[in-house]
C-alpha cells in the first residue's frame, strides 16, 4: 500500500470514536494492522475490553469511514478484543488461563456481594468475556441457586481435578455444589483460614 493511501486510511480511522472510552481508535491503539490486498482495505481492530455489544456499531463505522477511500474496491474488517493482563502467571503457576481476577468483598454479610458477582459475571460473558465464579463463601454459598445450577455436583477428572459447573456462559465452583444446605458446616482455625 502506498504511503498517501495509508495516511489517509489512518486519518479516516482517527475520526471513528470508541463509544465507551471516547476517544479514536488511533488514540486507543486498536488498530493493528492496516494492509491493501487486491484493492481490498484489510483492518485489523483490537480493543481492550469486551466488545461484543459495540463490535456491529464499530464495524459499521469502519466500513462507511473506509469504504469513502477512491482507491479501494472493499473493506475487510477483522475485529476482536483482548483485555490487559493483570495477573503475573509466573508468580501463581496454577493460574496460567487466567488473564483478570474482579475480587467482590466485604467485612458485612448480607449487602449483596453474592449479587453483584453474579450480575458482574453475566454482564462480562454477554459481552463475550470468559467468565469464572469461584464462591469462596464457606458459610453460606449462594451461588449455586443464583447461577441456576442447583445442587448439581461438579464432575471429577481423574481423581485430581473438579470440573466447575457452567451455567448461562459463566462457569463456578461453590461449596454449594459440594454440600447441601442441610449438612451442618464446621470450620475451625486452619481450615477456614486456608
Amino acid at each position: 500500500m502506498s504511503d498517501f493511501i495509508q495516511q489517509r486510511a489512518l486519518s479516516l480511522l482517527d475520526q471513528v470514536i470508541d463509544p465507551y472510552t471516547k476517544q479514536s481508535l488511533l488514540a486507543l491503539n486498536a488498530v493493528e494492522d492496516i494492509k491493501l490486498v487486491d484493492n481490498t482495505l484489510c483492518v485489523s481492530v483490537t480493543l481492550g475490553y469486551p466488545c461484543a455489544d459495540v463490535q456491529q456499531t464499530l464495524s459499521q463505522q469502519l466500513w462507511d469511514t473506509l469504504s469513502s477511500l477512491p482507491e479501494i474496491e472493499s473493506v475487510d474488517i477483522d475485529f476482536g478484543w483482548q483485555s490487559p493482563d493483570s495477573v503475573n502467571v509466573a508468580d501463581q503457576p496454577l493460574l496460567n488461563n487466567v488473564r483478570n481476577i474482579v475480587a467482590v468483598a466485604s467485612g458485612k454479610g448480607g449487602v449483596g456481594k453474592s449479587t453483584t458477582t453474579v450480575n458482574l459475571a453475566l454482564a462480562l460473558a454477554t459481552l463475550g468475556a470468559k467468565v469464572g465464579v469461584l464462591d469462596a463463601d464457606i458459610y453460606g454459598p449462594s451461588q449455586p441457586m443464583m447461577l441456576g445450577v442447583g445442587t448439581k455436583r461438579p464432575d471429577i477428572r481423574d481423581q485430581k481435578a473438579m470440573i466447575p459447573n457452567e451455567s448461562y456462559g459463566v462457569k463456578s465452583m461453590s461449596m454449594g455444589y459440594l454440600v447441601n444446605e442441610q449438612t451442618p458446616m464446621v470450620w475451625r482455625g486452619p481450615m477456614a483460614t486456608g
